[in-house]
């Protein structure tokens, strides 16, 4: 029996997990909730971890955390606080994920819920159980099967089917996570169009599987939202920088009425976030922002703010394969894409996040320039191979390597470096730095092909990214990445490279 949880206890769960798969229909599984004891069948639980990297993604009710990654399986993390009252749970050393089992239209999905901590297993005495009340319950009473005592404990026994009802959850099927004795499972990003609705009317009729949104939380770096801009041109941006997607017209926004590219300021969750129109960035003047009904929500690290926009439309997946350069006369875009939209072959551009982010924010400007005047030669003989397929982080390099005094070359994406170290003794590298995002070959490939080869298990490789997150670093580092570092830092990259040069 299980009455509390240490921090030996998740090294040791693999033997409880295995007891619980093979437990008997009469067993429950206890936890707490807010403070509350909670009990649910034993048999529907799969699997118990402790708390980990929970990836966010646009879209979801405010009750879904995003999803996370559990032994190679990509799972939606429900807060089973908020489900119930509305009320963010805290994480600490005894917050825990519950894999689940339940079951929609006769099919049985995988979800983790978030608990604030294990209780214990066990049997109930039968004679214990009693109807749910009419009134006076903590929680909706559809929720709820039946009510018991447990060791003087008031407990109530959670119907899970109806708590983690799959048309509450997504409004969709989620026919990608089915589990079956026969299936693994697969997450295949479809293209879909994006439910949004204001105060007055629905303006799209199909929606968006919560497990087909992509995430970074294994090997998806190439996943793009697609959003109109002006003069039916279309743009895409990672979704590995979107936290949310919200609509305009639910928001109080405190204007700006200067002319630059700031919209406003809005308090979105509780924070106070700068409102950026996309148009203006692009360079457009006279714009009616009435016209702009979404709101997307960039997170890059250390910075996060609204990208206002006309109006969303599909995430897709964009092979670096498929990217081709943008034109050098425009600086606010990296590469351009052919995708399929409405049954048309289009091109979208994806527009440059880093230039966006230094638009936007001069603090982030200033400490920049701060960090170059910062920068002391170093004394290295070996050339050093940057890849990035933004121009200004290709200038900021450039111009970083120069104050180090170091030898190097730059290029605008993963293959042009490849290319340029296989044609380099291996004894004149000395570092390789790349970002993730790129056209042609991206971080990823670039670093699995140069660890494929023995003569480069020698060569250090930095990661310099706004795309990482804890899953993404870890997977990154296994694949023979020496460190990840976040991007427009130049003081943590230049330390980084003089960390790797001694």
């Amino acid at each position: 029996m299980i009455d509390t949880i240490d921090d030996e206890y998740f090294d040791e769960y693999d033997d409880e997990n295995d007891e619980l798969l093979n437990s008997d229909s009469d067993q429950c599984f206890f936890f707490l909730c807010g403070g509350v004891h909670y009990a649910i069948d034993a048999l529907s639980v799969n699997e118990i971890i402790e708390y980990q990297n929970i990836t966010k993604v646009p879209l979801l009710n405010s009750y879904i955390l995003g999803i996370t990654n559990i032994r190679g399986s990509i799972i939606g993390v429900v807060d089973l606080l908020d489900r119930f009252e509305n009320i963010k749970a805290s994480i600490d050393k005894k917050t825990a994920l519950v894999v689940v089992n339940t079951v929609y239209d006769n099919k049985i999905y995988n979800i983790a819920l978030l608990v604030d901590e294990i209780y214990e297993v066990d049997g109930l005495d039968k004679n214990s159980i009693t109807s749910v009340p009419t009134f006076g319950t903590k929680i909706k009473q559809s929720f709820i099967k039946s009510m018991a005592r447990y060791n003087e404990k008031e407990i109530y026994l959670l119907n899970i089917n109806e708590i983690l009802d799959i048309s509450q959850l997504s409004q969709l099927n989620l026919d990608s996570n089915i589990y079956d004795d026969d299936s693994i499972y697969t997450r295949e990003v479809k293209k879909r169009k994006i439910t949004v609705f204001d105060e007055d009317e629905e303006y799209d009729e199909d929606e968006i599987d919560i497990n087909q949104l992509p995430s970074t939380s294994s090997s998806d770096i190439n996943q793009y939202l697609i959003f109109e801009g002006p003069n039916n041109q279309y743009y895409a941006k990672n979704v590995s920088k979107i936290e949310e997607l919200t609509v305009v017209n639910d928001l109080t926004i405190q204007k700006n009425f200067d002319e630059n590219i700031i919209s406003g300021t809005a308090n979105i969750r509780g924070e106070m976030l700068t409102l950026v129109n996309f148009d203006k960035w692009l360079g457009f003047k006279e714009i009616d922002e009435t016209i702009y009904k979404e709101l997307i929500i960039v997170n890059m690290g250390e910075h996060k703010f609204g990208l206002m926009v006309r109006s969303t439309e599909y995430i897709v997946s964009i092979d670096s394969l498929d990217m081709s350069k943008s034109s050098d006369a425009d600086s606010k875009s990296t590469f351009i894409a052919n995708i399929e939209l409405n049954g048309k072959d289009i091109l979208c551009t994806i527009v440059d996040s880093d230039k966006i982010l230094m638009d936007v924010f001069q603090s982030v400007k200033d400490k920049s320039e701060i960090d170059f005047d910062n920068i002391e030669k170093i004394d290295f003989e070996k050339n050093i191979l940057f890849a990035d397929d933004s121009g200004l982080i290709r200038n900021n390099v450039k111009k970083m390597a120069n104050k180090l005094g170091i030898k190097y070359d730059v290029f605008e994406n993963g293959q042009l470096l490849y290319d340029a170290l296989l044609k380099s003794d291996v004894d004149s590298i000395g570092l390789i730095v790349t970002d993730l995002e790129m056209p042609i070959m991206d971080g990823k490939k670039l670093i699995s092909k140069i660890r494929k080869d023995a003569k480069y298990n020698d060569i250090s490789i930095i990661v310099y990214t706004n795309m990482s997150n804890n899953i993404l670093k870890k997977e990154l580092l296994d694949l023979g990445a020496s460190k990840v570092i976040n991007k427009l830092n130049i003081k943590s990259l230049s330390e980084s490279i003089m960390e790797f040069t001694k």
